[in-house]
């Protein structure tokens, strides 16, 4: 007798936000290790909550049972979905001999925002900052302040932006917004994600803040310079609640958010960061941060490219490395140099543990080569008097094996570094497994060359 399907996916993605078609496909994995057994039918029933779908109710779609060895771009054939809406889902599935399998685990999907008029409520905003065509311009903070008459019960903020953000609500940064710059056309379309923003919510007062950078838009594009796509970077968020006592807040960008330039002096997304840690606001993402000197951000009418949703699991940390071995250390005058070697490629960024006696000019190299001959750099300005300081960078994403720290042995010191790998969260279809460590090694390394030229695509 099979097994319940196991691995539920739709739109290949484990239970997606934004889905952004009327047909979503839907996979799974049969279960059953008994020698040349197939799948020969399944069926699938979908719910409008979970609770319905563990009742066996299927208020919203009911396959029936279909004679089919297919386990993968399976077609929802139910009614027309509408914006935000959630369908929760299981599915069994039937041997050669017509006996079937228990139930799947409850999976669920849930749509985007699928027509124009759903984005009413915003626009884009921008700010006075701008790059040139050598240099980028600081990174911008944008933020705003809102009430929530009552608990939520739901939430999500869907973000588009010409250029690369962070978004923080309440001081918390949002699950997935690790690296959600995305290339595309910008005159033609650009893509939007959706999180799940219920956590961070609460009754009373609220704030969002977000910090936005040049990323593909404005910043500097191999082989094609900088503002390829325009100068300024610019926002576009919409914020949907349903609340306790039956309402639903909507709000979005619009001419009462406000920003002022960050403590992020220059991004660039291959090329590094200028950071000066004792220019950072505490609090900025919270209510009741003064907002002295900032200023009303410009809502822009001027360009109307398609909004499309994101359809993959964001780009997040997949794995932190350490060095093989004590760094390499060297001095020169005041300066001191340590080189870590993380023996194999990252695609990714580093946590470097400071402490902080004074104020310090701190380098940080990363290179493929241990001769350092080509490299990309962060550049820090510490704060002082720091007991414990985290440098982590926001924006830029480095490909390196070794990495160098180059800071005033007087001012600071270095604790841990750490390489933090980025990569998709979802785990590969297939693995390997031999007996022998060198093809494990190599496949091994295989994976990671795929994931780091996939994360540059």
């Amino acid at each position: 007798m099979p097994q319940a399907p196991v691995r539920l996916r739709c739109e290949f993605t484990n239970n997606p936000l934004g889905v952004a078609v009327q047909k979503p496909r839907l996979s799974w994995w049969t279960d059953d290790d008994r020698d040349a057994e197939i799948q020969s039918a399944y069926e699938i029933v979908a719910a409008s909550s979970e609770r319905l779908l563990g009742g066996d109710q299927a208020d919203v779609w009911h396959s029936g049972r279909v004679d089919s060895d297919r386990c993968a771009h399976v077609a929802y054939e139910g009614p027309e979905l509408l914006s935000g809406q959630r369908i929760w889902w299981k599915v069994r599935t039937f041997d050669s001999d017509g006996l079937s399998s228990g139930w799947s685990e409850p999976a669920f999907f849930e749509m985007g925002l699928l027509n124009t008029e759903d984005w009413e409520a915003t626009s884009w905003i921008a700010t006075d900052l701008q790059g040139s065509f050598s240099h980028s311009s600081p990174v911008a903070v944008i933020r705003r302040e809102f009430e929530l008459p009552d608990e939520t019960l739901s939430a999500r903020l869907y973000v588009a932006a010409l250029g690369d953000y962070r978004a923080e609500i309440n001081g918390q940064r949002i699950a997935g917004c690790t690296f959600p710059a995305v290339w595309c056309e910008y005159d033609d379309e650009v893509y939007y994600q959706t999180y799940d923003i219920t956590p961070h919510l609460s009754e009373g007062a609220n704030a969002i803040g977000v910090l936005l950078s040049d990323g593909y838009f404005a910043g500097d594009l191999a082989g094609a310079g900088r503002n390829v796509y325009g100068a300024r970077p610019r926002l576009r968020a919409l914020i949907r609640a349903d609340l306790a006592d039956g309402q639903q807040v909507v709000f979005g960008s619009d001419q009462s958010w406000r920003w002022t330039a960050s403590w992020i002096l220059a991004a660039e997304l291959n090329g590094g960061e200028d950071l000066d840690a004792r220019q950072y606001r505490p609090g900025w993402s919270r209510p009741g941060f003064v907002e002295q000197r900032w200023l009303p951000v410009e809502p822009l009418n001027d360009r109307t490219p398609e909004l499309r949703s994101q359809q993959y699991e964001s780009i997040d940390v997949t794995r932190e490395l350490r060095a093989l071995d004590d760094p390499r250390e060297s001095r020169a005058g005041e300066r001191s140099n340590l080189v870590y070697d993380f023996g194999n490629v990252v695609v990714g960024r580093s946590a470097i543990e400071l402490t902080c006696a004074g104020s310090d000019e701190v380098c940080v190299y990363y290179s493929l080569d241990e001769t350092f001959d080509t490299y990309t750099v962060d550049r820090i300005t510490t704060p002082e008097d720091r007991e414990r300081w985290m440098f982590r960078p926001e924006f830029a994403v480095h490909s390196f094996r070794y990495l160098k720290v180059e800071y005033t042995r007087a001012r600071t010191r270095v604790g841990g570094v750490v390489a933090t790998r980025l990569g998709f969260s979802e785990k590969p279809a297939l693995e390997f497994l031999s007996d022998h460590s060198t093809p494990n090694e190599l496949i091994e390394v295989m994976h990671q060359s795929i994931e780091g030229v996939a994360l540059s695509v």
